[in-house]
């Protein structure tokens, strides 16, 4: 027989569950909704974090060319004061010596503008690891600006929803005997809000455990409150 049919405190008690369990399902998520609040920030965080770094590589890259294109500029200008003074020299030994001092200030210079060199392509490398980081950084901000935007709304609307529920909650418990009321309670409070279950294939929905034919049989009219003989919820059955 379909749920439509069933006894009327049978179907009060089984619209109950299905409230207490849509509130419940309500506050969890607005219970975690904080923490995902937090974790969203934190991802974002990331973001800028890999902004920053690659930002402060390329700062560096960028002052360490420049570092060595003011040391290359002072060498050449050694280099140039040397080549005057080779000019001058008036033993051999001065003259041997001033071309030693050039021949080195030339491979240091040649060293260097290795380095620039060497520098100049890891910028171009870190010019672009920066772009991309600045483009998944504002990516990222608007899909998390989303998602933390539906939080809020979520919470906003739960709230709203949860107090519905609350006020049909109530009014069905009006309309149910306060016996059968204070079992649901009962049942609920030890049963981690799972009062009412269905059974499905001959099983108690809620422990699992197949019952007996003739309880079975009996359950299968919803004409009567019936308990589950392992786990003491509330049964009934759905044909649907």
């Amino acid at each position: 027989m379909a749920v439509k049919e069933t006894n009327v405190d049978l179907q009060r008690l089984i619209s109950l569950q299905k409230l207490d369990q849509q509130a419940n399902n309500l506050q969890i998520r607005m219970e975690k909704a904080p923490q995902e609040a937090k974790a969203l920030e934190q991802e974002l965080e990331r973001y800028r974090a890999a902004l920053q770094k690659a930002e402060n590589a390329l700062e560096h890259a960028v002052r360490e060319r420049k570092r060595l294109e003011n040391e290359v500029e002072d060498l050449r200008s050694k280099l140039s004061r040397s080549k005057s003074r080779l000019m001058e020299v008036k033993t051999n030994e001065e003259y041997q010596a001033t071309l030693h001092e050039i021949d080195y200030i030339e491979q240091q210079i040649t060293a260097k503008e290795d380095e620039i060199l060497e520098h100049m392509v890891s910028a171009e490398d870190l010019e672009s690891d920066t772009r991309k980081a600045r483009t998944d950084l504002q990516e990222a901000e608007k899909e998390i600006k989303n998602k933390q935007d539906e939080l809020q709304k979520f919470a906003s609307e739960a709230s709203v929803e949860i107090e519905r529920l609350r006020q049909e909650r109530e009014a069905i418990e009006k309309e149910l005997p306060a016996d059968l009321l204070s079992q649901y309670r009962r049942i609920s409070a030890v049963r981690y809000g799972v009062a009412v279950v269905e059974v499905v294939d001959g099983s108690c929905q809620g422990c699992h455990v197949r019952l007996r034919p003739q309880l079975l049989a009996e359950v299968k009219t919803n004409q009567q409150i019936i308990t589950c003989e392992n786990c003491s919820r509330i049964l009934y059955y759905s044909s649907s």
